[in-house]
């Protein structure tokens, strides 16, 4: 699928999405992900980012971040994955050249409301939903841990939940999220059915193929 202008996919909520080349490991040690994480309050404070919440996972990470210009969000990403390149290449020899990030970035339109809070809860449960830890909150290296233990990490916007014994609750139910998973696969916008409509036209997206094998005449 073709890579989309940055200019065209501005709306109130992004969530942003980078990986490793090949699917290989970033980081393989706790030092690996604080550094990751140290660098990302950098980040946030440099380019004035609001961030809502992040997670760092093995071989990604996710952020959602709310009210910024494409230009902004492309030039604190471009920073972020710059410095934390050069500095994984330091920690990290390895044989031949070749980037370690697959892409530049990856960032998908959020509707406000229900479907903002979806892909919160998707974002700070990754971790759980990967068996990587039993609960989203002990997950070190995610907003979901620092907000329970109010501990230091990047600076985090103030986010209309559910009271917060609630939300962890919420957090930790194994409800599936698959058209999140999907809409980052294809970088498509997130909402309800007319304003992803509305999103697809104002992207020149064509209509998404149905799955499975087409009805017989």
């Amino acid at each position: 699928m073709p890579r989309l202008a940055r200019r065209h996919q501005w709306a109130e909520f992004q969530h942003v999405v980078n990986r490793a080349s090949v699917r290989a490991k970033l980081f393989h040690a706790p030092s690996d992900y604080d550094l990751f994480v140290g660098l990302l309050a950098r980040a946030v404070e440099k380019f004035e980012l609001p961030l809502m919440a992040y997670c760092v996972m093995p071989n990604h990470w996710h952020l959602v971040v709310a009210s910024v210009s494409a230009c902004e969000l492309s030039r604190s990403m471009q920073w972020l994955t710059g410095v934390h390149a050069m500095r994984w290449c330091r920690d990290h020899p390895r044989r031949g050249p070749g980037p370690v990030y697959q892409d530049r970035f990856r960032s998908i339109p959020v509707q406000a409301g229900i479907s903002l809070h979806r892909v919160l809860r998707y974002v700070e449960r990754n971790a759980a939903a990967a068996q990587l830890t039993a609960r989203a909150e002990d997950w070190r290296w995610s907003s979901a841990h620092q907000r329970l233990q109010n501990c230091n990490g990047p600076k985090l916007r103030a986010i209309e939940l559910l009271p917060t014994e609630d939300w962890f609750r919420y957090l930790n139910e194994p409800t599936l999220s698959p058209d999140i998973a999907y809409a980052i696969r294809r970088n498509l916008p997130v909402g309800d059915e007319a304003w992803v409509r509305s999103r697809r036209e104002a992207l020149g997206l064509p209509e998404p193929r149905r799955r499975g094998r087409p009805c017989k005449a």
